[in-house]
């Protein structure tokens, strides 16, 4: 080989070493492969949340917001294609819009159950969505042309405030919400935008706005994000915004937006509110005339807002792409008389996983500033110290238990369990809120929110189940033993199951159209 061959190859070989590097920016092997890396922590992370899920189904530890759900694909699977939500008084679909519902009904007939299903697949939404964000850390890796070690420790610090964040499991903890799906979908349409896949894009973002009219505003605020951060974002970012806009004002025009509590909001607004879309007006101009309201509101609830973002690690406030978003996420929930909303749980879901992310993309561009070699150890030692803070409140909040606020004993679960055996699918039940979720597979199911109390009879056979001492909203025992001699002896209600920790009872020849009135 002459010399000059010798040097064709050479440069040959650059090239495709450096085609390689392209290719694969993070290099090879376990440790050095962030995608690998994060598929092999997030199988086991799925592991984790189905073993909750399950032990969850298992002890009927299983409320209200599950009921909902369970009820509507339990009926759209059985052919009933404008469920009646029971427990709300209103139709499914009247609900914050929760169309997605309707997608997922043909599940059912995987594996017919009370629901546990769902339960899985929201665990499947939360494991997307964080391996959506890794792999939006990657590309915004390659992109910004950082070493494959900083990509590594991006994507690591990501997992590992996802990971162990404790809403996200709150978030399994409590029920099931069409909401965590919309977050996967919302996820996934920054990463295909971002990637400037845009045609796939498309479908996670209608996507998104099936899950629920809250998503939409989501939506809207990450298209947002994006188009301020880079020139070739606008164009799909405005996209985004307009359509999250025009499916939340449609949603709202339409009556879907039932589920929207703005009493809540009656302090910043100056005035009762009863619901309307001029009530967002009302609030609107209420504080932006009176901003004292708006910063009483948020010191009010500002310990819980640090609960809500230092876990997901506080420096990925810093990102432009994701602040709007998170802000859009948890900031209304603080500016409600309701702390429910701010509460580390479902409702904040989008704001830890964005969070996290803003964290690894403040990480990358610290890395591989212009003009700035890039550079390891600092980008280590910031991510280390995110990491800490954030696991540190983590573990501040678990050792309290602050988040998991009711239980179902294990005697009451089997004697549940019992009651659920002996319950016909065509009966009428009525179960008290904490355990409703698994007995509401059914076209009419009411809460026992307080005694004392009126259940419509809506079929030949209604059941009363009592489990006082159950779930997170208990009943005082001598209501309890005041409603059950009223249906033994006013209503001729015969007993079905009587155990220490549940009781229930039948009732068979009330008309249909009457109702049964508990002291």
């Amino acid at each position: 080989m002459t010399r000059s061959e010798r040097v064709v190859a050479a440069g040959g070989a650059h090239r495709d070493a450096a085609a390689t590097r392209e290719a694969s920016p993070a290099g090879s092997g376990p440790w050095r492969s962030p995608r690998l890396l994060a598929g092999a922590v997030l199988a086991g992370y799925l592991a984790v949340l189905v073993a909750i899920s399950l032990h969850e189904y298992r002890t009927f530890n299983l409320s209200w917001d599950f009921g909902q759900a369970e009820q509507a694909w339990h009926l759209i699977a059985h052919g009933t294609l404008d469920p009646y939500d029971s427990l709300h008084h209103h139709a499914w679909w009247q609900d914050h819009a929760a169309l997605l519902i309707w997608l997922l009904a043909p599940l059912y007939w995987l594996a017919p159950n009370d629901g546990l299903t769902l339960l899985v697949v929201q665990d499947v939404a939360i494991v997307v969505a964080v391996a959506a964000a890794a792999d939006w850390a990657v590309l915004f890796c390659t992109r910004r042309g950082a070493r494959p070690a900083v990509t590594a420790t991006c994507v690591s610090a990501l997992l590992a405030l996802c990971v162990f964040n404790v809403g996200l499991y709150a978030t399994v903890l409590y029920d099931f919400h069409d909401q965590v799906l919309g977050v996967a979908f919302l996820v996934l349409t920054g990463r295909d935008v971002y990637a400037g896949r845009n045609r796939r894009a498309v479908l996670w973002a209608a996507l998104t706005l099936l899950s629920m009219d809250l998503s939409a505003l989501n939506l809207a605020a990450l298209g947002a994000g994006l188009a301020l951060t880079e020139r070739r974002l606008r164009r799909p970012g405005v996209a985004m915004v307009a359509a999250g806009a025009a499916w939340y004002l449609a949603a709202g025009l339409l009556g879907g937006t039932k589920g929207t509590t703005l009493s809540y909001y009656d302090a910043l607004a100056g005035r009762r509110l009863t619901g309307g879309l001029g009530d967002y007006l009302s609030i609107l101009r209420g504080a932006a005339a009176h901003p004292s309201r708006v910063w009483h509101q948020l010191t009010v609830y500002r310990y819980r807002l640090y609960e809500d973002l230092i876990p997901s690690g506080v420096i990925g406030l810093l990102e432009p792409a994701v602040l709007l978003p998170i802000i859009v996420v948890v900031v209304p929930g603080a500016l409600s008389s309701y702390g429910g909303f701010v509460k580390l749980g479902f409702q904040n879901c989008a704001a830890y996983i964005l969070a996290a992310l803003g964290t690894a993309l403040v990480l990358a561009r610290m890395a591989t500033r212009p003009g700035h070699r890039s550079r390891l150890w600092p980008v280590v030692a910031v991510a280390a110290g995110a990491v800490a803070v954030g696991l540190a409140c983590d573990g501040s909040v678990a050792v309290r238990g602050a988040e998991v606020d009711y239980s179902v004993s294990g005697a009451a679960a089997h004697q549940l369990a019992a009651v659920r055996q002996l319950t016909p699918a065509e009966a009428e039940v009525a179960v008290p809120f904490g355990v409703v979720g698994r007995f509401s597979g059914r076209r009419y199911v009411y809460l026992i929110h307080d005694l004392p109390w009126t259940l419509p009879v809506r079929a030949s056979r209604v059941e009363v189940v009592f489990a006082p001492r159950a779930g997170n909203e208990w009943l005082p025992l001598p209501k309890v033993a005041a409603a059950e001699a009223a249906l033994v002896g006013r209503y001729r209600a015969r007993v079905l199951y009587l155990g220490s920790e549940v009781q229930a009872y039948t009732v068979e020849d009330a008309p249909i159209g009457a109702t049964i009135t508990l002291p």
